[in-house]
């Protein structure tokens, strides 16, 4: 039987599959299956979560995919790999050091027993643009972090967010659709806790809203950053719908991470809850013995 977790991380929810104990061809032939889409969307339904993180190797190197509530294959998710970091050390005895790989970008992880912390060396700022949604014109910034982000500075409500967040996130001027994040400064924590202290908002491409986003933390890291909003090594806490993300960009021009590990909740899965798995589910997904 395939390892079965939901994970619960900043607010984000996943369901993680371990197949690393699992033969390349099978992992390969679940992945091609022309109903792979299909089921993830339904098990995202049925499990009320945002994606499936599924962990295809640790011998080498971890190696993670990521598959989003509509199906869709994701591109990089930093809370599905805060998931992951915090799975190895439980059920694996993994270091407190250690890099986790999602296609082409590595994340490096330092953890101990109250914090996580990574670092994100390939975010880049891309350009400011001006789009217009329902005669309603929406001015951004195109941030990068393997994955595509519009990032705006302006204060909203969750109930317009919804509304508008599909338009945005499918507008023409992004061709591969986008994720989202409103972002605004909140001045009175700011002067409490003596740091610039944000509120943040996310729709997720092929999610929707979500009470939180890794990658979408890190996208308005780099705006602030870029913009001159906050300087070098200056620490911003980001508040998100689903708990707090400490961050900054430090000399070597990488975002750095931390959160605090309360935050971050595995759960096993076990085979009484699978009464939506139907045979042919669990064949396909690897939940059946070898």
């Amino acid at each position: 039987m395939s390892k079965l977790y939901q994970y619960h991380t900043l607010g984000n929810s996943f369901i993680l599959f371990d197949w690393s104990e699992k033969q390349i061809n099978k992992i390969n032939a679940a992945l091609n299956h022309p109903e792979y889409k299909k089921i993830i969307h339904q098990i995202c339904n049925d499990f009320n979560v945002d994606g499936v993180v599924i962990i295809q190797s640790i011998a080498q190197s971890v190696k993670i995919l990521m598959f989003n509530a509509d199906g869709s294959a994701g591109s990089m998710c930093l809370n599905g790999l805060r998931s992951v970091a915090h799975y190895l050390l439980e059920h694996y005895d993994f270091p407190h050091q250690f890099i986790l790989s999602m296609f082409e970008y590595h994340v490096p992880f330092e953890i101990d027993k109250e914090n996580m912390i990574l670092r994100v060396s390939f975010s880049r700022y891309e350009k400011p643009l001006s789009i217009t949604v329902n005669d309603q014109k929406i001015s951004g910034h195109c941030v990068n972090l393997g994955n595509p982000h519009f990032v705006i500075l302006k204060q909203v409500s969750l109930s317009w967010l919804k509304q508008y967040g599909s338009l945005i996130e499918k507008h023409e001027a992004f061709p591969g659709r986008t994720n989202i994040e409103y972002v605004w400064i909140n001045a009175d924590e700011s002067r409490k806790r003596n740091m610039p202290v944000c509120s943040a908002l996310f729709f997720e491409r092929g999610c929707g809203h979500t009470l939180s986003c890794g990658s979408g933390a890190a996208a308005i890291m780099r705006f602030l950053y870029h913009e001159q909003h906050v300087g070098l090594n200056q620490k911003v806490l980001i508040n998100t719908e689903g708990g707090e993300i400490l961050s900054y960009v430090d000399n070597d021009d990488v975002i750095v991470q931390t959160v605090n590990m309360k935050q971050i909740i595995g759960i096993n899965i076990h085979d009484s809850h699978l009464s939506c798995f139907t045979d042919k589910w669990k064949r396909i997904l690897q939940l059946e013995d070898d």
